[in-house]
């Protein structure tokens, strides 16, 4: 980052840094806020808010209200395009920071925060990273967050994909390649995918009658796991956790 700030973005985050500021929430530190600003300065066109969300880890919704309150006076402009001969050191340590992030940034939205063409961008990248990085690229254009993946993967009961994806602001099938590349250890504990029959089975057990069925009986009958029944039961009939359990007022 520049010593002497230019903008009140970059103000902003030497104040931070210098602990005149509060970091804001969400982010881990001054500069995960800096590559956001950056992200929320570019303009003509602007990024959509999904897609600063995704290069955040956050969910769309904590992203829009983060653009709201600072993009506008905040959002630092993205550099002016460089000729080949403007690029030192200083442009090359900023591409691969942004690059090696968690997710990287990569394509175009690279290219437009460091002022380069997205042909000099890739030029760069690939004579300065590894032969086995620079082949990684085509796979990361929609790469999710890989810390805050892991954190939601440590939430008891497990998150079902559908939901770790609207946090992080990707697709499910996005977190499930991160998973199945990046944190094997963990796709044991995800639940397999329920079946129309198996929800049929489940509905009719769970709007019996009478005294409720035992976590066994029910998984028994609808053939389903321990963790597919935590995630799915309650929507499936929400009158059996009152059942089973009784109501609110009983627990006070």
């Amino acid at each position: 980052m520049a010593s002497v700030p230019a903008h009140r973005g970059e103000s902003l985050v030497q104040d931070i840094q210098a602990g005149r500021a509060p970091l804001p929430r969400g982010f881990d530190s001054a500069r995960d806020f800096w590559v956001f600003l950056r992200l929320a300065g570019l303009s003509h066109p602007s990024l959509p808010a999904n897609h600063v969300a995704r290069l955040l880890g956050l969910d769309r919704a904590s992203t829009e209200v983060l653009l709201s309150r600072y993009a506008h006076d905040f959002g630092i402009p993205a550099p002016r395009s460089l000729v080949l001969e403007q690029i030192g050191q200083e442009h090359v340590d900023d591409l691969l920071g942004l690059f090696r992030r968690d997710p990287p940034v990569v394509g175009q939205t690279l290219a437009r925060l460091t002022g380069l063409t997205p042909g000099a961008a890739d030029d760069l990248l690939k004579r300065h990273l590894a032969p086995d990085e620079y082949r990684q690229l085509p796979g990361l254009e929609m790469a999710v967050s890989l810390a805050r993946l892991r954190e939601l993967l440590t939430v008891a009961p497990t998150l079902p994909l559908e939901q770790m994806a609207l946090l992080l602001s990707a697709s499910w099938q996005a977190v499930s390649r991160a998973i199945g590349q990046s944190l094997p250890q963990y796709q044991k504990l995800l639940p397999r995918h329920i079946g129309e029959q198996q929800i049929a089975r489940l509905q009719e057990i769970l709007a019996r009658p009478g005294e409720p069925p035992s976590p066994e009986a029910i998984m028994q009958y609808a053939k389903i796991s321990s963790t597919q029944l935590q995630h799915v039961g309650p929507h499936v009939d929400p009158g059996f956790v009152i059942r089973a359990r009784g109501p609110l007022s009983e627990h006070a």
